[in-house]
C-alpha cells in the first residue's frame, strides 16, 4: 500500500498545481468543471485508499485460505469499493455545491454574477483592484492565482457591491469582448482575413465553375429545342404533324419518350410549345441535379447560378456560413477586401458592441431578476458555482494531500522500524505520533505565514467582511489556502512537470491581452 499511496500522492499533488493554474486563470464554468471532475475522481481514489486500508485489506488478510473464489471475491471487493468511493466523492462535493448554489439568495446570485466578471477581468489583466498593488504582487505567483480563484467567494460579502462596480461594468464588458476577439490587429489577421480568403476561394474554386457549367448548359436549351424539333419533324418522313394518321400518334409519342423527351401521353403532335417544354425539362434534369449537389455540399443550400461577386458574398446563405467560420453569433454584415481600418470600423467594433449589448442585461438587472424562476436565476446559480468550486476543490485537494502524505510517511516508518517485537511496535507508535504532530505543525505554520496577498488592504477588508457576515471559519480557511499554496505549488508543479511529464488534465489556459480599468472593492 505504501507504493500505491505514494503514486496516488504524486497525482494528487500534480493535480493541485494544475487546479491552481486553471481556476486562477479562467471563470469559464465548462473549463472549471472539467478540471473539477478530474479532482472528484482523484478525491474518490483518496477515499478508496482509506477504505482499502481500514476495511477491505484487513478483511482479505483474514481469509483462511486462498482459492479462485476468494481471489474473485477479493477483486470484486476492491473494484466495488473503488466505484462506490468515487461515486460517493462525486456526490458529496456535488451536494455541497448544490447546497451553496440553490441555497443562495437573489442578492448573492446577483453579486456572484458581477464578481465573476470582475474576477475574469482581473485574471485577464483587463482590470486592476484598488487595495492590491500588482507592482508588488506577481500575477503568476501561487498566492496571486489562488486569490484570483477565490475572489468571487471572498467578495460576496462586500458592502454596496453593485454601487461600487456599476460604473466599470460597461468598460469591463467591452474589454472582455475585445479580449475574446483578440484586439483589432489579431482579429484582422487571425479571424477576418482567413475567413474572407476561404470564402473567396470557395467562390473562385466551387461556385464559379459549377454555376458557369450549369448556366452554359441552360443557355443551350433554345438551340437544342430547335435541333430536336427539326429531328422530330424529319422523322415523320413525308407526313406532317397534321397529316400523320392518328393510329401512328402513340408510336411517335413512345419514340420521343424513349429518347428522353418526356411529352405527355396525350400530347398532340401539333403542340410545338409542349415539345419545347419537354426538351427543356430533359436538359435541366440532366444538368441541374449535379449543380444542386455541388451547391448543397459546399453551402448547404442551392444558390442561383447567375450571382455576381457582390451578390454571392452578400447572399444570406454565404453571410451565415462566413459568420459561422468566424465564430460570430450576431447578424453583422460582412464584406470582402477590407483593409484593417475598414474591417475594424464595419465588423470588429459592431461585433464588440453586439457582445456587450447581449451581456449587459445580466449585470444591470434588479435583484428580482435573480429570484427562482426569473430571467437570470440560472445565470446566478452558475455564478455561485464558479465562485465556490475553487474553494471546495482546493479544500479537498489539500486535505487529500495532507492525509496521504502522512499515510505514505507512516507506511515508510513501519517498513523501517518493523513490527517483530513489542518494543518495535511501541517505538513505531511513538514515532507515528511525532510524525503526525510534525506534519500538522508544519502545515499549520505554513498556513500562518503571510504573503503580499494576505497583507494587502483589499484582502484584509474582504477577510473581515467574510468573517463578519459568513463566519470566521470560512475566512480562516480562505486565508490558509492562499498562504499554503506559496509552499505547496512549487513542489506540486515540479512533480507535475518532471515526474509526471507535464500532465495537464486536459486544460491549457489562454493567453491574455492586457487593458486596464480600476475596480474598487474596498471602502
Amino acid at each position: 500500500m505504501m507504493v500505491v499511496t505514494g503514486i496516488y500522492l504524486l497525482f494528487e499533488l500534480a493535480f493541485g498545481a494544475r487546479l491552481l493554474d486553471v481556476v486562477g486563470s479562467t471563470t469559464d464554468l465548462e473549463e472549471i468543471e472539467q478540471i473539477e471532475n478530474a479532482g472528484r475522481v482523484i478525491s474518490g481514489i483518496a477515499l478508496t485508499l482509506v477504505v482499502w486500508t481500514s476495511l477491505i485489506l484487513p478483511r482479505i488478510r483474514r481469509m483462511s485460505w486462498w482459492t479462485p473464489w476468494r481471489r474473485t471475491r477479493s477483486a470484486l471487493m476492491l473494484g466495488g469499493s473503488t466505484i462506490l468511493c468515487c461515486l460517493a466523492s462525486y456526490a458529496i462535493q456535488e451536494a455541497i455545491l448544490d447546497g451553496l448554489s440553490y441555497g443562495s439568495s437573489p442578492a448573492q446570485r446577483q453579486a456572484a454574477s458581477t464578481l465573476t466578471l470582475v474576477s475574469s477581468s482581473v485574471q485577464n489583466a483587463s482590470a486592476l483592484l484598488r487595495g492590491l498593488d500588482f507592482e508588488q504582487v506577481d500575477r503568476s505567483s501561487p498566492e496571486s492565482k489562488t486569490f484570483m480563484a477565490l475572489l468571487p467567494s471572498l467578495a460576496l460579502s462586500v458592502d454596496r457591491l453593485e454601487e461600487r462596480t456599476r460604473g466599470s461594468i460597461e468598460e469591463l464588458l467591452e474589454a472582455q469582448a475585445e479580449d475574446a476577439l483578440g484586439g483589432p490587429g489579431s482579429f484582422y489577421a487571425n479571424v477576418y482575413f482567413p475567413a474572407m480568403t476561404e470564402i473567396m476561394r470557395s467562390y473562385n474554386d466551387v461556385y464559379l465553375p459549377a454555376s458557369d457549367r450549369h448556366a452554359r448548359a441552360i443557355a443551350r436549351i433554345p438551340d437544342e429545342q430547335t435541333r430536336l424539333y427539326r429531328q422530330y419533324r424529319n422523322g415523320l418522313g413525308r407526313y406532317t404533324p397534321t397529316s400523320l394518321p392518328r393510329s401512328q400518334h402513340p408510336r411517335v409519342r413512345s419514340q420521343l419518350r424513349q429518347a428522353g423527351i418526356m411529352v405527355p401521353l396525350d400530347w398532340a403532335l401539333t403542340d410545338r410549345a409542349g415539345f419545347m417544354s419537354a426538351v427543356a425539362e430533359r436538359i435541366r434534369g440532366e444538368v441541374t441535379p449535379g449543380y444542386e449537389r455541388v451547391m448543397i455540399d459546399a453551402y448547404g443550400a442551392v444558390l442561383p447560378d447567375d450571382l455576381t461577386p457582390a451578390q454571392f458574398f452578400g447572399h444570406p446563405v454565404i453571410q451565415d456560413r462566413w459568420r459561422s467560420r468566424m465564430g460570430m453569433e450576431h447578424e453583422i454584415p460582412l464584406a470582402v477586401n477590407l483593409d484593417q481600418d475598414a474591417a475594424e470600423r464595419t465588423i470588429y467594433r459592431p461585433w464588440v458592441e453586439a457582445i456587450v449589448d447581449a451581456r449587459r442585461p445580466l449585470y444591470f438587472s434588479p435583484i428580482s431578476a435573480f429570484e427562482e424562476g426569473a430571467e437570470h436565476y440560472q445565470d446566478g446559480i452558475t455564478a455561485i458555482r464558479i465562485a465556490y468550486i475553487p474553494l471546495i476543490a482546493f479544500t479537498f485537494s489539500i486535505l487529500g494531500a495532507l492525509v496521504h502524505s502522512f499515510k505514505t510517511l507512516n507506511f515508510a516508518l513501519k517498513a523501517a522500524v518493523g513490527a517483530g517485537s513489542p518494543r518495535a511496535l511501541k517505538t513505531a507508535k511513538v514515532l507515528r505520533l511525532v510524525l503526525f504532530g510534525t506534519v500538522i505543525s508544519a502545515g499549520a505554520l505554513a498556513a500562518r505565514n503571510e504573503n503580499p496577498i494576505t497583507r494587502s488592504e483589499l484582502f484584509l477588508e474582504l477577510e473581515a467582511q467574510t468573517s463578519e457576515r459568513v463566519g470566521a471559519p470560512l475566512a480562516a480557511m480562505m486565508r490558509a489556502v492562499i498562504q499554503l499554496q506559496t509552499y505547496n505549488y512549487p513542489i506540486a508543479e515540479t512533480i507535475r512537470n518532471r515526474v509526471l511529464l507535464g500532465i495537464t488534465y486536459d486544460f491549457d489556459p489562454d493567453t491574455d491581452i492586457p487593458t486596464f480599468e480600476h475596480i474598487d472593492l474596498t471602502s
